[in-house]
């Protein structure tokens, strides 16, 4: 990811998981952390891949997840920013990746390939009819169902391979 701070120096890189860490446990793992510089459309893992090492995405850096749909083109379903981590956290490398995991930097409009002012419109009309809000940068879901309705069914498949990778992790909606 771009280049956030140097964990050895004592300064932590600009990546919200590692901050959040105490003290004990991020001098556990500083010694195994490597400043890397990417740039946009990287490619860190394609499907199959072994899911081996652990990207932090720093600062203005994304990571976007992208499934293959049934039409041959790639869907963007996931993106990883500076709060979170990509890679082996979850499954400490045992695990084929299952989509191919790229580099972005970009503003919502220019990773959906298309204008801002179109993007704009679709987020007025969401927020019109109840299905999202907007805050400060950010955009809440508020009514997950009727935007599921407007979704690809990649998501299933996403949601499926999660199912399958972490059994027990998540409750079910039957045990609640």
């Amino acid at each position: 990811m771009p280049a956030g701070r140097d964990a050895t120096a004592g300064e932590r890189p600009f990546n919200n998981l590692l901050r959040r860490l105490n003290d004990a446990d991020f001098a556990l793992i500083a010694p195994h952390l490597a400043d890397a510089t990417a740039h946009s459309n990287d490619l860190l893992y394609s499907p199959g891949d072994n899911v081996e090492i652990v990207h932090f995405p720093c600062g203005p850096s994304l990571v976007s997840y992208l499934v293959p749909s049934e039409d041959g083109r790639d869907v963007e379903t996931i993106l990883i920013g500076r709060e979170g981590a990509v890679g082996g956290i979850v499954s400490q490398g045992l695990l084929p990746a299952y989509t191919r995991i790229m580099v972005k930097f970009a503003q919502l409009a220019t990773l959906l390939g298309v204008g801002r002012s179109y993007t704009s419109r679709v987020i007025q009309t969401l927020k019109a009819e109840g299905v999202l809000e907007t805050r400060r940068g950010s955009i809440l879901v508020i009514n997950r169902d009727a935007l599921q309705m407007r979704a690809c069914p990649c998501n299933e498949a996403v949601k499926k391979h999660f199912e399958e990778v972490l059994r027990g992790v998540y409750p079910t909606e039957e045990a609640q």
